[in-house]
């Protein structure tokens, strides 16, 4: 399985593609974690970036990026879109590695 979502935790429109088995407190994964047999599956991580208050996450993942912001993130997306295919066809970390040495991206 793959997945897709916005990660507060990276700059907007930096990625990182990893393997994983739980949520790590993101709301979304949560849902999927907890309505899935297997829980080990594929993320795409898409840096949204984070507020400068905790308190302000909520509204801040709910409302419109910046217009650069919004730039750096639908680009990174269309690549990705573009990258799928071959992505899914070749799971595992020499495409990964193969993609990090090309586009300088962060996979873990």
């Amino acid at each position: 399985m793959l997945i897709v979502h916005d990660e507060l935790d990276l700059l907007p429109g930096n990625i990182k593609i990893k393997l994983s088995n739980g949520h790590n407190g993101h709301n979304g994964l949560r849902n999927i974690v907890k309505n899935f047999k297997n829980k080990k599956f594929y993320r795409i991580c898409i840096g949204i970036g984070r507020p400068k208050y905790c308190k302000q996450i909520s509204s801040y993942v709910l409302s419109n990026p910046t217009i650069l912001d919004k730039i750096k993130i639908k680009f990174i997306i269309k690549y990705m879109i573009n990258i799928t295919d071959n992505l899914i066809k070749d799971m595992n970390m020499s495409f990964l590695n193969k993609l990090l040495h090309k586009h300088s991206l962060l996979i873990k």
